[in-house]
Formats: structure tokens, sequence, C-alpha cells
């Protein structure tokens, strides 16, 4: 299970979750949509997923079994475009709205937070999204199978690794280059380990640490 035994796992905490949704939306504002609407239950589920994760990341209990929650997120277009920008990648569409559901083995978790070295290879899912484009709206499912190696319970790599995008040819198109360059060159990389670590080690603390 550590770093010269890899163990499969579901997905790991809420930033990557969020980040890898939509690869080209890794650095976007978390403002939400008023023109693809976000969900009612959006903001909540949101936070009562952090809730979760955050209670294990801080008690390193109860180790056995698996923790569950929903979650989506919209984005504005202006937001999308000026996040895609600032990596020279351009977004011609228009808002978007994506849903995943987390599931992660907690043992998984708190062995790669208190384990020297610790590499998680996850379990392919899915994240099924709504993309404004030309009046109408585009479905698209992304599979994904995301690889995190850590160091001292801290991320130092990751790897979004799609496997599979169903949707538009265009949008299908986009997402598997980026995601090629993100896992070939880096391009968000430095973004997506910096906010891991952050919302692990200092965000859990500060929100939902003892008062």
């Amino acid at each position: 299970m550590v770093h010269r035994k890899s163990k499969p796992a579901g997905t790991f905490i809420l930033p990557i979750t969020l980040a890898l949704i939509l690869t080209v939306t890794a650095l976007v504002s978390p403002t939400p949509s008023h023109a693809l609407n976000a969900k009612k239950n959006e903001k909540s589920a949101l936070a009562d997923c952090e809730a979760k994760i955050c209670a294990l990341v801080l008690e390193k209990k109860p180790r056995d079994g698996w923790l569950r929650c929903s979650i989506g997120k919209t984005w504005e277009k202006h937001d999308i475009k000026k996040g895609a920008k600032s990596k020279d990648i351009g977004w011609k569409f228009g808002d978007a709205q994506c849903s995943v559901k987390v599931q992660m083995i907690r043992s998984v978790v708190i062995d790669a937070l208190t384990q020297p070295k610790y590499k998680i290879r996850f379990h392919r899912h899915y994240v099924d999204c709504l993309v404004e484009s030309g009046g109408g709206l585009e479905k698209v499912r992304v599979g994904l199978a995301p690889k995190l190696k850590f160091k001292n319970g801290r991320v130092k790599k990751v790897w979004i690794n799609v496997k599979e995008v169903h949707g538009p040819p265009v949008l299908s198109s986009l997402i598997w280059t980026t995601a090629k360059l993100e896992d070939g060159l880096g391009i968000f990389h430095r973004e997506m380990v910096d906010e891991i670590n952050d919302f692990v080690h200092n965000k859990c603390a500060k929100r939902h640490g003892k008062k």
C-alpha cells in the first residue's frame, strides 16, 4: 500500500475532485453561475462533503469503511475563459455544470497522510457535465483514474489520467488535449498540488478544527 505497493482507491479529497471535473477549469473562480443556474443544494452538499473529509483528515479515524458523498459545481463562462486563458487554452463554450460521486476508502486516506511514502492509484470514476454550446446544452461524461504521490503526508505529484471522454467532438478533443498537456507538461500541476496540500494541512484545521 505504501510507495512500493500501490493500492487502488476512490476519489481522495475535495480539491482534486473539483479540479478534475473539467481539466480546463482547474484555476477558475468559485463564483457560481447565474446563466446555467447552480443547483439548489450545490453549496450545502459541498460544505457537507468538505466537513466529512476534514473530520477524517483531522481525526484519522474511524479507519474502516468508506466515506461517500455526491457533489456538484457550476462555473460561469467568464470564469472558465479566464482560467483557461491563463494557460493559453481556448474556451469557446458557455457555462459548465458538473457532478461526481466522491468515494474514498478511509484507511487509504489515513495511510496517505501518515506513511513516509505513499502512492494512490484511483479506481476509474465518472464526472457528468452539462456545457452550454450554441444556445443548447451538451452532455459530457469524463472517465478518470487519477494517481497521487505523497511524501510525509503531502502531495508531491498528480496525474489526471483521463481514460475516456463521451461528448461532442470539439469539446471532447479539448478535454483530451488539456489532460495530456497536464500529465505531460504539468500546466496545472503546481496549482493543483498547492491547493490539495493547503486544504489538507491548513483549511481543514481552520474551518473544522477544535475551537
